[in-house]
Order: structure tokens, then sequence, then C-alpha cells
């Protein structure tokens, strides 16, 4: 298989993805956790089957989880 390396393009397609959680968390804290932890192991199932270098779109999630929360924090004068 061809060695995988970082993709601007498929991290910014799961940015949403990690926003979306950031706001789940913020909404309804268990929500949002079973949400996060059902999108990981969707994706390390995904890499276990198909071999597809999941931690790409991992990276993509954490920056829209991590920047999101970032705003917000912000928003709310900290």
């Amino acid at each position: 298989m061809k060695k995988q390396t970082f993709s601007l393009r498929r991290s910014l397609i799961h940015l949403p993805v990690g926003v979306l959680a950031t706001i789940l968390i913020k909404a309804e804290l268990p929500i949002g956790l079973v949400f996060t932890l059902g999108w990981f192991y969707y994706e390390w199932n995904e890499d276990e089957n198909i071999r597809d270098h999941a931690f790409l779109d991992v990276w993509g999630f954490l920056a829209g989880l991590g920047g999101a929360g970032i705003v917000l924090t912000i928003l709310q004068g900290w």
C-alpha cells in the first residue's frame, strides 16, 4: 500500500466533525462524549479493516475540536 502523508484536503473534510463534537460537548457532555468515542471507534475500525490511514482523519477532527474549543473559550470570556 502507498504510504500516506499529511493531506490538508482530507483533514479539512473532517474538521467540521470536530467542531460538531465541541458543540455537543458544550451543550450536553454525555452526548458529546458518546459522539466523540463513537467517531473514534468508527475511524479505528475503518483503519483496522481497510487500512486507510485513519490518523489523517483524526488529525482533522482534533484540529476542529481544539479550534472550536479555543473560539468558544474566547467568546465566553475565559
